[in-house]
């Protein structure tokens, strides 16, 4: 169960013919669109806690599996926190265990782990270095949404994010490019072909090849693609800054 408390008096709700809710953040003037299924949370705001709404969104809807509802009803009401309009107190919910996408419930967690796994000397890190906003959970939740990048992470048995993996979209809808590693050093190949795995599964049967892009040669990172078994595709010579760019691929 999650527990919460609903505070709109920074935001002025509009609902509109349609039943879209529409959202203004009266300090920064941003805009948030909600479809009508999330009326029922704005109808309901002396709700407390999950399980109240829950009901009522099963009595709204009962034809739908009450599993999916229960997670519309989580995911939205993360959402919702991270937008500002109201602030989760608690969550009795089974801890998230193994690999799965990126969501509402996650980007807290996923933003304090890839920061502070640049300075772990048992983590392998590869990403956009010296630039902490761009792992904001507010800056992940935006690219995410754009459909710009894809955020995967694994949970350990105790709930805690034991990996990520970022992938950015490619103008080809059968390649994904690898862009963001995060993995422990001692079983760091394991690790990332397990999210590989994952994304194959999960992304679409068009997904036949993931690629990762280099300038300068690390060789820890070449080894760990290595095992998971990157090869040689391209050099693109002087790409950049007259560097040369490696480009390696995986077939999934």
């Amino acid at each position: 169960m999650i527990s919460y408390n609903i505070d709109l008096n920074n935001f002025k709700i509009n609902k509109e013919k349609d039943g879209t809710i529409l959202c203004l953040d009266k300090n920064t003037n941003e805009i948030f669109y909600f479809n009508k299924t999330a009326e029922l949370v704005f109808d309901n705001l002396a709700i407390t806690d999950s399980k109240v709404l829950l009901d009522i969104f099963i009595n709204k809807y009962p034809k739908v599996d009450r599993d999916i509802l229960e997670k519309d009803v989580n995911e939205l009401l993360y959402l919702m926190n991270n937008l500002g309009l109201l602030k989760i107190t608690g969550d009795t919910d089974k801890q998230p265990f193994g690999v799965h996408f990126v969501g509402e419930l996650d980007y807290d967690k996923v933003s304090a782990f890839i920061k502070a796994s640049f300075k772990r000397k048992d983590f392998f890190a590869f990403g956009v270095v010296g630039y902490d906003s761009i792992y904001d959970k507010e800056a992940i939740r935006q690219r995410q949404f754009s459909n710009a990048e894809v955020f995967v992470v694994d949970y350990d048995e105790n709930g805690e994010i034991r990996s990520c993996a970022i992938f950015g979209r490619s103008s080809y809808i059968n390649i994904l490019n690898l862009i963001g590693i995060f993995v422990p050093r001692n079983n760091s190949a394991e690790t990332l072909n397990k999210m590989i795995a994952f994304v194959k599964k999960n992304i679409g049967k068009n997904l036949n090849k993931i690629r990762f892009s280099y300038f300068d040669y690390n060789k820890e990172l070449i080894t760990i693609l290595d095992n998971v078994g990157f090869e040689k595709e391209a050099i693109f010579e002087k790409e950049f800054q007259g560097k040369d760019m490696y480009i390696l691929r995986k077939f999934v």
